[in-house]
């Protein structure tokens, strides 16, 4: 699986994506040709590839050379990179973009994936200001610059074939920042209306570090926060911002393979560790909730027997969980037990290649799921489905068919060290 993890250290802004983005090596001219089909008038993105901060990486910005002059060449880092959001008069409304999309001749995956990230962002500004999406305009957001920005992540993010994107929490700075409503604390509104559930802290001199573009991507690209996940670095971009301040002001962009490594002897990858206590719940739904969450594609279920406070006897239920199935497998625990909260972290584990192996035995088929260390088979299990269904046909007992299956299995060779 290719992902794509997003160093936010510096924090985060339009531009240092699509910077991040070109820096992998993507092919800056076939991007330059696509973004063109966005008719939004006379514009054209510059792309150099500069020294900064003892990091070489890549600049990007954005000339709108139909609404300003060359004295303000700045791309939507201006937000990220002065203390003033600069504002060029643009008060373009959600149908107005979605109209501008719907005429491109971008794909209809960057269409749809790109209304989808202004309509989020209408609604948090919608929301802020007590309107509705119809009647929100984008202000800053609505110049062509910024829709630049949030169109051309869409554009890389399909030029690069990510499986999926995660990134480290997010530095989003301190201090104040000016926008069309007067001067706010940072993050800005629309930016902490948009990190809401992802994680985010404060370091560096006080400025605006991540902005609502920036806080928009995340958003709408990101299935996980925390730690970069295990796996092989494929390639690693750096993407600036044009203000100097105490932190290195760059997106770090790095393409990871969590397939493991070709010549890995196991695999690697990242899980959800979902945990909650309960001392008021009846001992018999505690079946039904472990199915439930099975069924919901929950990796493994366990029950853990405690004490809590003044020695009361309890019990720890623990769901691990695909990353993506985080958020409907803690539903289902809030839903089908009687805790109020549940808690979670993202951890990264090891395991052995598994594959499973039809055995046609002397006794009927069973399906053996073989584990093994590269090429050094460590386990092998006959499916216990298999097993009792075996046992309820010839009246074997469970214990007395599963050597027997083993045994022959082994003795015919049919998965061998290589």
């Amino acid at each position: 699986m290719k992902t794509l993890y997003l160093d936010c250290y510096s924090g985060i802004a339009g531009d240092m994506l699509l910077g991040a983005l070109l820096d992998l090596g993507l092919d800056q001219e076939l991007f330059k040709k696509t973004i063109a089909g966005l008719h939004i008038g006379d514009f054209d993105v510059a792309i150099s590839r500069i020294r900064k901060n003892g990091f070489m990486g890549t600049d990007v910005k954005v000339h709108d050379h139909h609404n300003y002059d060359e004295d303000h060449n700045h791309d939507h880092n201006h937000e990220h990179d002065h203390h003033v959001h600069e504002h060029h008069h643009f008060h373009r409304g959600f149908n107005e973009i979605a109209d501008i999309l719907e005429k491109s001749s971008l794909s209809e995956t960057v269409k749809k994936r790109s209304l989808n990230a202004f309509r989020l962002l209408g609604e948090a500004e919608a929301s802020i200001h007590g309107l509705t999406l119809e009647e929100m305009h984008f202000h800053e957001v609505g110049a062509v610059d910024s829709i630049v920005d949030i169109v051309g992540a869409f554009v890389l993010l399909e030029m690069l074939h990510a499986d999926r994107v995660c990134a480290s929490p997010v530095n989003v700075g301190a201090g104040t920042v000016e926008c069309m409503h007067g001067v706010v604390p940072v993050p800005a509104p629309a930016t902490a209306r948009l990190l809401e559930g992802i994680p985010m802290f404060s370091k560096g001199e006080p400025m605006e570090r991540t902005t609502p573009t920036g806080a928009l991507l995340l958003k709408s690209l990101c299935s996980a926060f925390g730690p970069m996940p295990a796996g092989t670095i494929r390639a690693t971009g750096y993407g600036f911002g044009d203000r100097e301040s105490d932190l290195p002001n760059m997106l770090r962009a790095v393409l990871i393979d969590e397939d493991g490594m070709e010549n890995s002897p196991y695999s690697t990858g990242a899980v959800a560790v979902m945990e909650t206590n309960v001392d008021d719940m009846n001992p018999q739904d505690y079946q039904m909730l472990s199915e439930l969450l099975f069924k919901s594609g929950a990796l493994d279920v366990f029950f853990t027997p405690i004490l809590m406070k003044k020695m009361r006897p309890a019990v720890r239920i623990t769901c691990i969980a695909p990353l993506d199935k985080r958020e409907q497998l803690g539903k289902i625990m809030l839903r089908h037990s009687t805790t109020i909260g549940v808690r979670w972290t993202e951890t990264s584990r090891m395991t052995l290649h598994r594959k499973i192996v039809s055995f046609k035995s002397s006794l009927g088929t069973v399906s053996m799921k073989v584990s093994s260390w590269g090429s050094e088979v460590f386990h092998v299990t006959p499916e216990y489905e298999d097993l009792r269904a075996l046992s309820q046909q010839k009246g074997i007992p469970l214990d007395q068919l599963r050597v027997a299956v083993l045994s022959e299995f082994n003795a015919k060779k049919v998965y061998k060290n290589e």
